[in-house]
């Protein structure tokens, strides 16, 4: 069992339970059903799971959504994962219930390194959409097809995105610092017919010109109708439509949007494994809507028009948790660049200037800024601020107490666990409970989640497979190019009988909150960002002196460090200039998180029987772990070469 704090880093006042969106949410199912919660969380967690169709129900009636068709029935059992069908009769528009506030309202502030940008009203955006939806039109784009894009995180791109929603093609995105190969592994799977991309970006007060890998990315793509190009950095006689050029002149019109299947596609997120490519996870209008504007309203406590912001790429799933709080009629911010550009107050000062009231920041971020000991409440006092979200890895006890020194003692601090599996969380915070350190106050509303043994038995104060034992919106509605679900059921049902295994080895304390305490498969997690070790092999093995590598991720100050081992072809050795080799093909053509932060040459990888690489007892070992299984492997000597390497302790 896991040591946990008995005292609380924050609770809330009666003031924060009584003005709290959940507690008039339970208000109301407690005079619908005649029940008594007494602000207990659990007590009404234990009733969305045990009466889900009821608890779906009075969400979408809740957050005022606008929908055809009839809410009832909630939900129809399958035979086949995720084993349910949500809202059969109901018909639904994610775009249409974004936009459907004030025209006054501020829906976008773009912001960056530079500080605040854009404001984008509602009626703005509406009419930015339009534009970009009679475009897609006009190229014969409809219910089924799907919109790219290689974008920053601006507005421009949410227009994009809610064009192709409003008339139902799918959007998938990644960002510009994809490289080709990993950027094809991507969209060449989910068959696009119009890609928009810009052709430079800017991080860490850099500039970066990506035009000719765009141009190779468009050409492979035999899907593809338009290469949409945004902003400058072209050079003369490249391929594609410049935006200005695409759009209808009128900018006046109102869009309009087709109600859709609530498990008609809308999002094309993508994840690996550690063989093969990239998983392409299709989640629905329907699903994403009311699962996420659940977690902004009753887990986040955000109204209307309060300012949200939580850095992210196009390539990272909370850019669409970020983005979906304008359903709520909340302003978000877009942030694009790096937030130590140019220093670690440089966020805080922007959510002090802006009047955030939602700070989404990465956990490696605060642990970054925890370890320097930045004082950021003397310097920037944040009296807006309502809650910090931190996430993408977890944050450490000390992290959790580093916010609370440091940055506000006020703040209600949440973190939360899921991701692009599920567009969504498993477990996060909420306003009735306290906060204690290094722990994620509790599960998600409607989320049935448990700890297992290896035996499928459920435990609190141990560690287990996190799993959730009943269906939810949210789960994909399929994976792209998996014939018969095969791929779908063997990622997250294959562990325990219909029961969604995530893949995280976690625990549920006593103090009824949540501690992740990493992957439980091979899946790479730096900074929160799930890489598959197959793109890594894919680029290393191009290299001809490399005989043969494997990779895998060493926990290190709460986060992850990604690490390559070599065997190399006989006479060769692994000099800084190969090391410089290897780390520009991964960061050209798959990304800079797939650049290894160590390099080590070894004269053997252990292998099973079958010849595969054993990555998860590499990592065992890195970890200070003993590996299971040694029996399996065909050559277990191997092993001496990853024991207590002194690199690693650096």
């Amino acid at each position: 069992m896991t040591a946990t704090s008995t005292l609380p880093l924050w609770s809330p006042s009666k003031d924060d339970i009584a003005l709290a969106k959940l507690s008039s949410f339970a208000k109301g199912i407690e005079a619908t059903h005649k029940l008594s919660f007494n602000h207990d969380f659990r007590a009404l967690h234990q009733w969305s799971i045990q009466n889900p169709e009821a608890f779906w129900t009075e969400c979408i009636s809740a957050f005022g959504l606008v929908y055809d068709g009839d809410i009832h029935p909630a939900r129809i059992n399958t035979k086949q994962a995720p084993f349910a069908r949500w809202f059969p009769q109901l018909n639904i528009n994610y775009a249409e219930n974004m936009l459907r506030w004030p025209g006054h309202w501020t829906a976008l502030i773009e912001a960056g390194e530079e500080g605040e940008g854009r404001h984008w009203s509602f009626s703005e955006l509406r009419c930015r959409v339009s534009q970009h939806q009679r475009a897609l039109r006009e190229l014969g784009v409809s219910a089924g097809d799907c919109v790219a894009g290689v974008l920053p995180n601006v507005g421009e791109a949410v227009a994009i995105m809610l064009a192709a929603a409003s008339i139902g093609a799918s959007w998938a995105s990644v960002s510009p610092d994809f490289g080709v190969a990993a950027a094809l592994d991507r969209l060449g799977q989910v068959n696009p017919c119009v890609l928009y991309s810009v052709a430079e970006y800017r991080f860490n007060g850099k500039n970066y010109n990506v035009a000719a890998n765009i141009d190779k990315i468009a050409a492979d793509l035999p899907s593809l109708k338009r290469l949409v190009k945004i902003g400058g950095g072209w050079p003369e006689g490249s391929v594609g439509v410049h935006l200005e050029n695409a759009l209808p002149s009128d900018n006046t019109q109102q869009p309009d949007f087709i109600r859709l299947p609530f498990h008609h596609p809308l999002f094309v997120l993508f994840t690996s494994g550690t063989t093969g490519a990239p998983k392409c996870i299709v989640h629905g209008h329907g699903g994403t809507l009311i699962q996420l504007t659940k977690e902004h309203q009753l887990h986040c406590d955000i109204s209307a028009q309060q300012r949200v912001i939580f850095p992210s790429t196009l390539g990272w799933m909370m850019w669409n948790w970020s983005i979906s709080a304008l359903a709520s009629g909340a302003t978000v911010i877009l942030y694009d660049g790096s937030v130590v550009a140019p220093d670690e107050l440089s966020i805080f000062r922007l959510a002090q200037q802006l009047r955030v009231n939602t700070l989404g920041l990465p956990s490696a971020f605060l642990e970054r800024c925890g370890q320097k000991q930045i004082d950021v409440k003397s310097q920037v006092p944040l009296k807006d601020l309502k809650l910090i979200f931190a996430g993408g890895s977890v944050l450490s006890p000390e992290g959790f107490e580093y916010v609370y020194e440091h940055v506000s003692p006020q703040v209600h601090l949440t973190t939360g666990s899921g991701g692009t599996d599920i567009v969504s969380c498993f477990m996060l915070g909420n306003k009735w409970q306290s906060v204690y350190a290094g722990e994620m106050q509790g599960p998600a509303l409607g989320m049935d989640v448990q700890i297992f043994n290896e035996d499928g038995n459920p435990v609190i104060g141990e560690r287990g497979e996190l799993v959730c034992c009943a269906p939810a919106p949210s789960m994909p509605v399929r994976f792209a190019n998996d014939p018969g679900n095969k791929r779908f059921t063997k990622s997250y049902f294959a562990g325990f009988p219909d029961v969604w295994t995530h893949g995280d080895f976690a625990e549920e304390t006593l103090n009824g909150g949540f501690i992740i305490h990493g992957r439980s498969d091979s899946v790479l997690n730096p900074g929160g960002v799930r890489i598959g070790t197959a793109e890594i092999y894919r680029q290393v093995q191009k290299i001809e002196c490399i005989e043969n590598c494997v990779v895998a991720g060493q926990q290190y100050d709460n986060d992850v460090r990604v690490v390559l081992f070599v065997v190399l072809a006989q006479g060769q050795q692994l000099s800084d200039e190969l090391c410089a080799e290897i780390r520009q093909l991964l960061r050209e053509n798959a990304s800079p998180r797939h650049v290894p932060k160590f390099i080590i040459a070894v004269d053997d990888i252990p292998k099973t029987r079958s010849g595969k690489n054993a990555e998860t007892a590499v990592s065992a070992l890195i970890n200070g772990r003993e590996p299971s299984q040694i029996h399996a492997l065909a050559n277990p000597e191997s092993l001496e070469h990853f024991r207590n390497r002194a690199e690693l302790a650096k």
